[in-house]
């Protein structure tokens, strides 16, 4: 049978939340910045640096006083430049650019667990479903808005994130409450594969590979928002 302390820890995580001054708030609404390290030298194409930083919104409903299901959809685009000089003439000469960039976009869904040590610190951790939607386009003259050669490419790469951190609430009222929040994890989805559906692989009708991208990595998330 269970004891009256296993019954006392279950009816405290299921019982419903209520915002106020001294008990745990149910709903959240961040703005936030992802960072996640890109270890595959693919990423050089797009970024001189060595992670994939996107920003966005992220909301969440409280379930209980301890579950919060959390939703966010954050984005980013790189272009990356190179110019190309060649010589015609002692003092005549071509410059050409070529252009790559990749539009990234990722929709996150899952919950996040948390516990309240004091008023103002919550340790929490995380567990989600990821979506990441890229768009890779190549553009070999940059300064033509009608360049028959801009080219574009779509992928989809499905994934899981883990991560743990904590809820800094310095400022807290009686309705809603401002906070911050950081934490640490782990990314890992599919790659993104990026092919042309215009192009034939050895006369066949299947599209022709482009290039491929690693979607796997540490990552960090830092937001502020309200609770309430």
């Amino acid at each position: 049978m269970l004891g009256l302390q296993t019954i006392a820890l279950f009816a405290s995580l299921t019982a419903p939340a209520h915002a106020g001054p001294n008990s745990a708030v149910t709903h959240e609404i961040n703005w936030e910045i992802d960072s996640q390290m890109m270890n595959d030298e693919s990423w050089d194409t797009f970024s001189r640096g060595s992670s994939l930083n996107t920003w966005g919104l992220s909301g969440g409903y409280g379930i209980n006083r301890n579950l919060t299901m959390m939703v966010g959809l954050h984005h980013r685009k790189y272009v990356n430049q190179v110019y190309v000089y060649s010589n015609e003439g002692d003092y005549d000469y071509s410059e050409n650019s070529l252009e790559t960039r990749l539009s990234a976009t990722q929709l996150s869904v899952g919950p996040k667990l948390s516990a309240q040590l004091t008023p103002w610190l919550r340790p929490y951790a995380t567990a989600k479903a990821v979506a990441w939607v890229g768009i890779m386009g190549a553009d070999d003259n940059s300064y033509e808005d009608d360049n028959l050669n801009q080219l574009t490419w779509r992928s989809v790469s499905p994934g899981l994130e883990a991560a743990a951190g904590f809820d800094i609430v310095p400022l807290r009222k009686d309705r809603v409450h401002f906070a911050t929040h950081i934490d640490l994890g782990y990314s890992a989805a599919l790659n993104f594969n990026f092919s042309d559906d215009a192009g034939t692989v050895h006369g066949s009708s299947d599209s022709a590979p482009v290039g491929t991208l690693p979607m796997r990595g540490l990552q960090i998330n830092w937001g502020v928002g309200v609770h309430f």
